[in-house]
């Protein structure tokens, strides 16, 4: 069965800065799990009833470090109507993304959280939190996308697990080394459907 190796050894948690010289459309990482600081991913969007919703991009813009020693990457997601700012973490084996700059708060538990080695029938809890969803994964499968065929590449389930009436999370999320996310299905319910909600399916990528 083929693995998604530990990030921290192979990229061995590079402080540097984004390359002066031009990257090219669709240049992979050196890294298997791209952050880096310029990285930039684009997606088409796509509603549920299957209209273009025009394009999400993502930009990783700068990088801090946290009092305890982690790097903290701060990533830009410029919707056609909104942008979101989300903060991502490296610790351990792990990537976890939050929706406000971490440390804050005693509060400020991942939105979303990725742990390697990726291999089929993983799973985890994506904070300590009681009422926090679940992610497994799924299968190793080979998706088409604009930008094109990606292989090695591992679906993920999120399984709700909060048993809230008022909210559950159906989403799915395709994840590929060097590459990053290259499809997610956005499906949340929260009081409503979720303003993120949708197919995105990666157009474009420039990555150090």
């Amino acid at each position: 069965m083929k693995t998604f190796y530990a990030f921290l050894i192979l990229c061995s948690v590079v402080f540097v800065s984004c390359s002066k010289d031009e990257i090219l459309p669709n240049t992979i990482s050196s890294c298997q799990v791209p952050d880096s600081t310029g990285d930039f991913w684009k997606y088409s969007i796509q509603s549920a009833n299957g209209e273009q919703q025009g394009f999400l991009e993502v930009r990783i813009i700068k990088r801090s470090i946290l009092p305890d020693g982690r790097p903290v990457t701060t990533w830009i997601y410029s919707y056609p109507q909104f942008t979101d700012t989300v903060y991502k973490v490296l610790a351990d084996t792990s990537l976890e993304e939050y929706a406000i700059f971490p440390g804050i708060t005693s509060y400020d538990f991942p939105i979303m959280r990725y742990v390697f080695p990726l291999e089929t029938g993983n799973k985890w809890a994506i904070s300590p939190s009681l009422y926090t969803d679940s992610v497994e994964v799924a299968s190793e499968v080979t998706i088409q996308t604009p930008a094109g065929p990606f292989g090695h590449t591992f679906q993920l389930n999120m399984i709700g697990t909060r048993h809230i009436g008022n909210y559950w999370n159906n989403s799915q999320y395709w994840v590929t080394p060097y590459i990053g996310i290259t499809r997610m299905v956005y499906i949340v319910y929260n009081l409503g459907s979720d303003i993120h909600n949708g197919t995105y399916d990666l157009v474009e990528y420039r990555l150090h």
